[in-house]
């Protein structure tokens, strides 16, 4: 039984890449940016730079449940503010260049706010977001060709708040070791709810709490930079992806069934020691970070200035 509560199966969909550095932050970037997007374009650019933005998140999602119980409407907000920090330089001597930058190229999350909500099962609130500390070096030969990597310290912070069937499973569980146990909610009288009301009763959930599950690991950038003419770059580069495997604390708070509206259900959840519970644990919240192939094609029209930059990305 100890095992039933404490095994759940995660789905991540995916991690979004944030735009780091905004307007600046390209692939055929030259300036501080590159630190993040391709350190070869750091022996590229001449001088010392300095890069420091601050760009607010927002994102709603709204959804509608069709359940003659508990569905209904649900709305999902996110407000978040996403820095960059970053500087390099050549030092004075123009085929090197090197750079550090602090990122957060992937965040997202949410909080209900009707909660707890008919999405309560899925998500009540949490998000997860991931730090980059980004170290990067790039040297140029003959004015054509500058090579670059960098290396990351990543930590990475998964919480969450959510409602599941707990209860239930175990009481379906008990139920396959003895037929004393079964309770299998169906309707006893004309006019009682069906099966489905009673399990997503929020008597009979239980609530997780991830606080804070933390991973930290390193990864890798490469890249080359090339630069047939002045009025032309021309820039690819490799982010390396990997697992985040997050472990820390879980908390379980287990409500309690009704004792007038099931007192099966009450007395069941009363002798295993569930009513109104609180138990805690650990938890592991494992997914991919993505890795990424980035190219930029980078004109400039006017001979000699940088005035007007045209860019091609993907």
């Amino acid at each position: 039984m100890l095992y039933l509560l404490l095994t759940l199966v995660a789905n991540a969909a995916s991690l979004d890449l944030i735009e780091v550095g905004g307007a600046w932050g390209t692939p055929a970037a030259t300036d501080a940016n590159a630190v993040f997007w391709n350190p070869a374009g750091l022996a590229v650019g001449d001088g010392t730079y300095f890069s420091v933005e601050v760009a607010p998140t927002l994102g709603t999602i709204n959804t509608n449940r069709n359940h003659e119980y508990w569905g209904g409407e649900d709305q999902l907000k996110f407000n978040g503010v996403v820095p960059y920090i970053g500087v390099s330089s050549d030092f004075g001597h123009a085929p090197l260049g090197v750079g550090l930058s602090l990122s957060v190229p992937f965040a997202r999350g949410g909080k209900s706010q009707n909660d707890p909500g008919p999405g309560r099962y899925h998500l009540r609130e949490g998000g997860s977001q991931t730090i980059f500390a980004t170290g990067a070096a790039s040297y140029q030969i003959k004015n054509l060709i500058s090579i670059g990597a960098s290396l990351s310290f990543v930590h990475s912070q998964w919480d969450a708040l959510l409602d599941t069937e707990t209860t239930t499973q175990l009481s379906e569980a008990l139920c396959e070791t003895s037929a004393d146990h079964c309770n299998n909610y169906a309707p006893t009288e004309a006019g009682d709810p069906p099966a489905d009301y009673w399990i997503e009763d929020p008597n009979y959930a239980t609530t997780l709490t991830f606080d804070g599950l933390k991973h930290n690991t390193f990864t890798f950038g490469t890249g080359i930079y090339v630069t047939p003419i002045d009025m032309l770059g021309i820039s690819i580069s490799y982010m390396h992806g990997g697992t985040l495997k997050h472990a820390g604390p879980v908390n379980m708070d287990f409500d309690c069934p009704d004792s007038e509206d099931d007192p099966m259900g009450y007395i069941g959840a009363d002798l295993n020691g569930i009513c109104d519970a609180k138990m805690s644990g650990d938890a592991i919240i494992e997914y991919k970070m993505p890795w990424r192939l980035n190219t930029g094609i980078l004109l400039k029209p006017l001979k000699g200035s940088d005035k007007l930059q045209i860019e091609a990305m993907g």
